[in-house]
């Protein structure tokens, strides 16, 4: 493919030079002639387009080649200028290739001309390309030399710098001359020549292309900061230099130690948040286990089956009883919160007869309303579906506490409960839903202090209510929080000296809401919620003793005690035990029949007694109930289950499932 050329020829007229044009067209070029026969107007030719050769011929009278070569110096662009004529003198010859004529031909050797514009065409190319190169390498220098980040040349030799840009110049505090003195180890902190060189031995030997890593770069006045630093081999003529960049990563690194302590700063409240779980866990078990213990057995001298207590002694009995039951109810709620507001409140799924919360209702309340000479009753209105999916204990926990709540404000009158289904108006907001009313004809809230019913430890009435009625004022704010986790919501309607309306709004499937809440990690699904009815209600207590033996393993000499004799009305023996190296003993010099066993010993895990006990042929086929505060996860309920006989949560309601347990295994 031919090269395009354009040709610009100062002539008589166009007609002239007509053999030399010829030949030109009939070369390797593809010429593009111009004929211009007016030297004054060259100027204007030369800016108006980009000639590749100017061919002059010297016969042309007016031709003034000094003018021309003036003209052409003050162009941009190099153009080579070549002569063509019939006789041109030796010194005029002379002068004007001094003066920048490239070459002459003569017209009577045309054959000349094609190599002489070949090879101007060729130095032409080559000067322009070096022209564009020296311009690039001008401008990629101001470039380099303003970059923000610093650019260096070094040796890979000695590991001295012979270039570098202003930024390094700059943030290194040395000049030019200064720096083009120094090594690496001038200008990098704890320095180790070792590991400089096994980070760039890679490139040496041609492993790799490039290498990143990061240092402590040291100023001229001493001082250090880092950087990241990416370097790479490339070539100068016959040698090898290294190139880098690097990046001051102060901020960098300021901002991943603030990230770190902030991390650690987690870590440890992490930790101390587990330390306190773990501390309260054991806390409340133990201060419910003494206060479950107290109650079964001041529960127990109550009935009196002695016969030996007078009034008075049985009114201190009930005093004790309904104090113990009022510190257990304050535990369930400060603990029941502090789990709300770290998301760890546990939650189980249930189909919920609607019927039998409300005869669970009338059961407990009416006789504690009697007690008031007040009123209680329950009553179910447009209720299709008799089945609600929610948390069974969660709503009989929410439910407690607003009739408890009625019936400790309310001195004359009624009680009510009333369940039916949600208005149209909130049930197209938010589809099937169930309301639970709880009417009252009590001291009523006046609308300035309704706003502050449901905030966690404010009562209605501030100190006056409390000292009149009693209470932390967490029971409501503990009821909200768990209405919303199932999807729904309390409202209040009241009027002072008329009493109030709190309603309990809930989907008739929490299945949802459950679910969302639970990947927002507000509350743990698939667990045994660790809940305990506010009010305490014991079994009566069996008089017909079995023939069997227990024992009983537990760290707390007062649940032992209490439940020792509240199984010892219906049991032949039970035996105690506070650890595990005591219950070993007994078995060895006992037969028992059934062993009841708490999670929490201070010599062993329960867990691992009971491992144990299933593994002696002496002592696996003894029946083993877990009886134990700890709230246990579905799983780990499942995992016990497969060597124990039976789980019973521990709380102060339980005492009857468990003696029916036992009965069951030693029956």
């Amino acid at each position: 493919m031919k090269d395009f050329i354009s040709i610009l020829f100062i002539e008589e007229t166009e007609q002239s030079n007509q053999e030399v044009k010829l030949r030109l067209e009939q070369s390797d070029f593809s010429v593009i002639p111009f004929s211009q026969n007016s030297v004054e107007s060259l100027g204007v030719l030369l800016q108006a387009h980009k000639w590749d050769l100017i061919i002059a011929d010297i016969d042309k009278e007016d031709l003034d080649l000094s003018y021309t070569l003036d003209i052409l110096d003050q162009q941009e662009f190099i153009t080579p200028l070549v002569l063509i004529g019939s006789e041109i003198k030796n010194d005029v010859l002379y002068d004007a290739m001094a003066a920048g004529v490239q070459d002459y031909v003569a017209k009577d050797n045309p054959d000349r001309l094609l190599p002489v514009v070949a090879k101007e065409i060729r130095n032409l190319r080559k000067q322009r390309k070096y022209t564009q190169t020296a311009t690039k390498n001008q401008i990629f220098d101001r470039i380099l030399k303003k970059s923000t980040n610093e650019v260096f040349l070094m040796d890979p030799m000695n590991l001295k710098v012979i270039y570098a840009n202003d930024t390094l110049l700059d943030n290194l505090g040395y000049t030019e001359e200064e720096l083009y003195d120094l090594s690496a180890k001038d200008l990098i902190a704890s320095y180790d020549i070792r590991n400089v060189f096994e980070k760039i031995a890679p490139l040496y030997r041609g492993e790799e292309n490039s290498t990143t890593f990061q240092f402590d770069r040291k100023r001229k006045d001493g001082s250090t900061y880092p950087v990241e630093i990416h370097v790479e081999v490339t070539q100068e003529d016959t040698r090898q230099l290294l190139m880098g960049i690097s990046f001051d990563i102060s901020r960098q690194v300021e901002d991943a130690k603030i990230i770190e302590k902030q991390k650690q700063k987690t870590r440890e409240l992490e930790l101390n948040n587990k330390y306190k779980s773990q501390f309260f866990a054991n806390v409340s078990h133990e201060m419910r286990t003494i206060l479950n213990s107290t109650l079964l057995l001041t529960n127990i001298l109550k009935e009196n089956r002695y016969e030996n207590l007078n009034d008075d002694q049985l009114e201190y009995l009930q005093t004790i009883y309904h104090s113990n039951n009022s510190v257990l109810e304050l535990l369930n709620e400060v603990l029941d919160l502090s789990k709300i507001e770290a998301g760890k409140i546990e939650v189980r799924l249930d189909e919920v007869e609607i019927s039998d919360v409300c005869e669970r209702a009338e059961r407990l309340f009416k006789p504690i309303a009697w007690e008031k000479n007040l009123s209680f009753e329950c009553s179910l209105n447009g209720i299709a579906n008799n089945i609600l999916k929610t948390d069974r204990l969660r709503l009989d926990q929410v439910l407690n506490n607003l009739i408890s709540n009625a019936i400790k404000f309310t001195e004359h009158g009624s009680v009510r409960l009333e369940i039916v289904k949600a208005n149209s108006d909130r049930a197209k907001q938010n589809g099937d839903r169930i309301a639970f009313k709880v009417h009252d004809t009590g001291i009523g809230i006046p609308d300035e202090r309704q706003k502050h019913i449901f905030k966690s430890y404010v009562q209605a009435e501030g100190s006056s209510t409390e000292k009149r009625f009693g209470g932390t004022g967490l029971g409501l704010a503990i009821s909200k929080e768990i209405a919303n986790l199932l999807g729904g919501d309390i409202t209040l309607e009241s009027e002072p000296g008329n009493g109030s309306c709190f309603t309990l709004f809930l989907p008739s499937d929490s299945s949802d809401e459950l679910a969302q809440q639970a990947k927002k990690g507000k509350l743990r699904i698939e667990s045994k919620p660790d809940v305990e009815s506010p009010l305490v209600e014991f079994p009566e207590l069996e008089t017909d003793k079995s023939q069997g033996t227990v024992l009983l393993v537990d760290d707390s000499s007062i649940h032992n005690m209490a439940l020792k004799e509240f199984l010892g009305f219906s049991i032949n023996k039970c035996i105690t035990a506070e650890s595990a190296g005591e219950a070993y003993e007994v078995l060895r010099q006992e037969i028992v029949d059934c062993i009841i066993l708490d999670m929490y010993l201070p010599d062993a895990d329960g867990k691992e007694v009971l491992d144990k006990l299933k593994s002696n042929g002496n002592y696996k086929n003894i029946p083993v109930i877990i009886y134990s505060g700890k709230s246990l996860a579905k799983s780990e309920e499942e995992e016990l289950l497969k060597k124990a006989d039976a789980v019973v949560q521990k709380n102060v309601n339980s005492y009857r499932k468990l003696l029916e347990t036992v009965l069951e295994r030693i029956g």
